[in-house]
């Protein structure tokens, strides 16, 4: 058997290519990179059999929905979330999940949800599925360094979050190591290896920290699944927040 994993291309969130090496390291090997936008065109490429794990946010655009035909799902970790409308995404809401694309998901349910709000999504549409968290919650601890416990990484915070934070370790002799999870075109690798390398180097320097600070929470969820002591400063009310956190809250 053939193995690929998904990748967003020119995604503006690290967060996707941390979901990505999540899934990779769980395969026996990878084969194939598939760009989560144009999968309905992979038979183009390939025409042989590849087993995919569909762990992502799907999908920005929709009309390329259902994937090709020799490409055989697993179902989980899936996200659904039609904000991505409001960023310059396809109009489509729920088309995509009807018809021919609809006998997809019924072909290869049931369907893993990685948050309540996605979950209702497709039970509310007749589909069979279930909570299956976020693949992210797989990762393993990471190797340790000589700077572990000495600094607090604050990842994409703003101003007065960060200026407090300072105020409330003065004198504790810990560093702040400032990170970000917003990528730029010209910052993304086409190599996935080299996007792989990345993640490792960030998710061991959150491995490391005395504690993390974010609001993103493909920080908050990996830290959870490494043990590490993290701090999720989120307004759930606000649009996009709460159909992605409504799972984890109580985490």
């Amino acid at each position: 058997m053939k193995y690929g994993i998904i990748i967003h291309k020119k995604t503006a969130n690290f967060g996707d290519d941390i979901q990505a090496y999540a899934v990779a390291r769980l395969l026996p090997q990878v084969d194939y990179v598939l760009d989560r936008e144009y999968l309905d065109s992979f038979g183009e490429k390939c025409s042989e059999p590849v087993a995919v794990v569909m762990a992502a946010w799907w999908l920005w655009q929709k009309w390329n929905w259902p994937p090709a035909e020799n490409i055989i799902p697993l179902m989980t970790s899936m996200h659904i979330n039609n904000d991505t409308i409001w960023h310059g995404a396809s109009p489509i809401t729920d088309e995509w999940t009807k018809g021919v694309g609809g006998e997809y998901l019924e072909a290869y349910g049931p369907l893993g949800a990685r948050d309540l709000f996605s979950l209702n999504f497709f039970r509310e549409r007749g589909y069979d599925a279930y909570f299956s968290g976020c693949v992210t919650l797989t990762l393993p601890r990471q190797k340790k360094t000589a700077e572990a416990g000495s600094y607090i990484c604050l990842v994409d915070l703003d101003r007065q979050v960060e200026d407090k934070v300072q105020q409330l370790i003065m004198g504790t002799g810990l560093k702040i190591v400032k990170m970000s999870h917003n990528c730029k075109n010209s910052d993304i690798e086409d190599d996935w290896q080299a996007r792989f390398k990345k993640v490792e180097e960030y998710l061991t320097l959150y491995q490391n920290a005395r504690c993390v600070i974010t609001r993103r929470l493909h920080v908050s969820l990996p830290c959870l699944a490494m043990e590490v002591p993290v701090l999720a400063i989120v307004d759930v009310q606000e649009r996009g927040n709460a159909n992605r956190w409504d799972a984890y809250g109580e985490w």
